[in-house]
């Protein structure tokens, strides 16, 4: 690899390009491979690197990696949920000139609760201001379609620890073999009765309890 200076070194020397200040540079011409330039830049921080000028050029770079002076990230993984709630939002619906903003949609919608969504009240109009609920989404969208086994609908993430299974496992089996799949949900649920008669009678019975003790609690009336 030879390393030849740059015809027009003078163009870049002291050049600054956002944080960073030229000192030198020159060309690098690998054995095998693309000539590129590179140069040797100071950041405001008081570090000297070398960086691939055309990255410079480009803005791609604008102080070192890992500059103390880099402006300290403001988001939080609870933005970016809600970013990726807006982006979504945006390619189901028309929305609103005002929430093509996302800061705007933020201070509208304010937080998000984990399984809710935005949809409009009037379906003809553009979502946006004045124009939208946030609903829990469907069971559906949440856990994926249940599954029916005799008198019973269980969720896909309760037929994968019933079967013991990984959740991709239920999700083939459902699209490929549905049939299957509810004949061997069945014979795992009488395996599981038969092994452990005595704790799926305790968990009945404190379900009955509970649900019992809920009615008492919703039909009690107030002492005079």
């Amino acid at each position: 690899m030879s390393l030849l200076p740059l015809a027009s070194n003078r163009d870049y020397l002291d050049q600054r390009f956002g944080s960073l200040t030229v000192l030198s540079t020159w060309t690098v011409r690998p054995e095998s491979g693309t000539m590129h330039l590179r140069c040797r830049a100071l950041c405001d921080c008081g570090s000297i690197r070398e960086y691939r000028l055309n990255n410079l050029r480009a803005g791609r770079t604008q102080r070192c990696l890992r500059c103390p002076l880099r402006p300290k990230r403001t988001t939080h993984k609870f933005d970016e949920r809600v970013r990726g709630r807006w982006r979504r939002l945006r390619k189901r619906h028309t929305v609103a000139k005002t929430w093509e903003n996302f800061e705007t949609f933020q201070a509208d919608v304010g937080s998000f609760v984990k399984y809710h969504t935005v949809r409009p009240l009037d379906g003809t109009k553009r979502i946006g201001p004045g124009n939208f609920e946030i609903v829990r989404q469907a069971a559906d969208a949440v856990f994926g379609p249940t599954i029916r086994v005799g008198r019973r609908d269980i969720s896909q993430k309760q037929a994968a620890e019933l079967l013991g299974v990984s959740l991709q496992r239920v999700h083939s089996l459902m699209k490929l073999r549905p049939v299957r799949l509810r004949e061997r949900l069945a014979e795992a649920q009488v395996s599981r009765t038969q092994s452990h008669p005595t704790s799926i009678r305790v968990e009945r019975a404190a379900i009955a309890a509970r649900e019992n003790s809920a009615w008492r609690l919703t039909t009690t009336f107030p002492l005079q």
